[in-house]
């Protein structure tokens, strides 16, 4: 969960943004822009945390993939 603080414009309401683990983040965000996704967070890599982009599908859907991590 995130702290929608002034990094937010207000007219952003409160949300919830499923993420897709997926490989290869870079990859999967040219695929889908490729196919028709709107890419509104290029793929970044998160400081102590994961590689993340955040995407749009073409029904207007927003949703986030990272790449998966293998415990062990």
């Amino acid at each position: 969960m995130l702290v929608m603080d002034d990094r937010f414009p207000p007219q952003v309401p409160p949300h919830w943004l499923p993420y897709f683990s997926v490989a290869d983040v870079d990859n999967t965000v040219g695929r889908a822009a490729a196919l028709g996704a709107e890419v509104l967070m290029p793929a970044t890599s998160v400081t102590d945390g994961p590689r993340i982009a955040v995407l749009r599908d073409a029904q207007g859907a927003p949703f986030g993939v990272h790449l998966a991590t293998i415990a062990g």
